[in-house]
């Protein structure tokens, strides 16, 4: 009876997990339109704007989350100031203004080209800026992309994007794995000793 209890409790306890894995991962769209749900992300990004005919929307929420892992991953400091999508041309010199931006702040730009219908937090490239009164000068790579703003010392060289060596497995769902596995062989065991 108690390896039969036991056998019960572990298909519970991954059962649990695995739910938790799956229902993690649809996050709703918030109601400020982006940012990480952040709302002074939002509000720092309706008070930016970019020269040279170039448009700003919000940015995809999942942009900043993915850009805090990629900063652990690269373990890059700085605080995130806003994430904009920006719509404009490739190769061209660009001002965005906003009364946040500090004169005397070091900043630097996160430009991410991954897709967000796969989520990579490698997929991003560094962009080092100069900055002036409530202004920041960079140059794009590509004609639309979501770029997240922080303010730091980037490194002296840009990160490279890193090649795809695989997929990131949830730990849970490992987790949920080896917990099914011992349950399938507790069952066999409570089985052999009847």
């Amino acid at each position: 009876m108690k390896k039969l209890t036991r056998t019960i409790v572990l298909l519970l306890a991954a059962v649990m997990v695995f739910g938790m894995t799956v229902f993690a991962a649809a996050s709703p769209e918030n109601n400020n339109g982006g940012n990480g749900g952040d709302n002074t992300l939002f509000n720092q990004f309706q008070q930016t704007n970019i020269n040279n005919g170039a448009k700003l929307g919000p940015c995809d929420f999942n942009v900043v989350e993915l850009a805090r892992q990629y900063m652990a991953w690269k373990g890059l400091t700085g605080e995130i100031i806003t994430a904009v999508d920006i719509v404009g041309a490739a190769n061209t010199d660009y001002t965005l203004t906003a009364s946040y931006i500090d004169a005397n702040g070091s900043y630097y730009l996160l430009h991410y080209l991954g897709s967000l219908d796969a989520p990579d937090y490698t997929a991003f490239e560094q962009i080092g800026t100069t900055t002036n009164a409530n202004s920041i000068n960079f140059k794009t790579t590509e004609h639309t992309s979501p770029f997240v703003i922080v303010k730091g010392t980037a490194p002296a060289t840009a990160a490279v994007v890193a090649p795809k060596t695989g997929e990131v497995i949830a730990i849970s769902a490992i987790l949920a794995l080896i917990m099914m596995a011992g349950a399938v062989v507790c069952a066999k065991k409570a089985r052999l000793q009847k």
